[in-house]
């Protein structure tokens, strides 16, 4: 067994450095967990960074991310993750403003996969509200979805070709009877509309207001995400 480590297996704590952040635990801690990064690095069989200066332990990883796993190691209370989750969920949509992480959660559920990753390729404000900025970042680009913002503070959207309309007159448009709109031209109240239900049914029976609060509405945000 190296001697760094028989060092560290000796002591009762120790200050562990995770990407620049200093935590101060116990091997006992660390390995509460079988079959672990931390059960294989305290084994033996893996080389530790310890710094000559200080003897902390560097491990190369993303600090804040480890604040939440060593609350859990330390309770292993599942609900100490939850924050862990929100830092992951929001890291799948980046960029963004307009989704929760709750959202962020029910999209990727969508595609079968938690985790899954989305790249923002169109914002309005960002890019433009106008038909040919939207058309010329989010036509042809494979999955996506389509996130707006309505200014009574409704936000609705739809994923895949359905919500990216080649009409070059149109921002994007969902379903084929038009049952949101995005008229060219962005922000301008009244503008855009609400044709629901045509395409789709209505399982609410709100009608019109189902996703927009009414059946006109002026557009604030939009944002479109492509599957990476």
């Amino acid at each position: 067994m190296p001697l760094e480590l028989v060092t560290v297996l000796k002591q009762r704590k120790f200050i562990l450095n995770v990407g620049g952040k200093k935590y101060t635990t116990s091997i006992e801690t660390l390995t509460r967990e079988t079959d672990t990064f931390f059960t294989a690095l305290f084994s033996g069989r893996s080389q530790l960074a310890i710094d000559p200066n200080d003897n902390n332990i560097f491990i190369d990883r993303n600090g804040q991310i480890f604040t939440h796993i060593l609350e859990w190691l330390r309770t292993t209370n599942y609900f100490r993750l939850q924050g862990l989750l929100e830092i992951l969920m929001n890291e799948c949509f980046p960029d963004g403003t307009l989704l929760q992480s709750q959202h962020k959660k029910i999209l990727n559920q969508f595609y079968h996969e938690i985790s899954q990753r989305w790249k923002l390729i169109y914002k309005g404000s960002r890019d433009g509200f106008h038909a040919d900025a939207f058309h010329s970042r989010c036509n042809n680009k494979g999955a996506t979805i389509t996130i707006i913002q309505s200014n009574q503070n409704y936000i609705f959207g739809d994923k895949d070709d359905e919500a990216v309309c080649h009409n070059s007159s149109y921002d994007p448009i969902f379903g084929k009877g038009a049952d949101i709109s995005a008229r060219n031209g962005g922000t301008s109240r009244d503008s855009h509309y609400t044709n629901f239900p045509t395409t789709y049914s209505d399982t609410t029976e709100k009608g019109d207001t189902t996703f927009t609060g009414a059946k006109k509405f002026t557009l604030l945000e939009i944002e479109v995400f492509k599957l990476v």
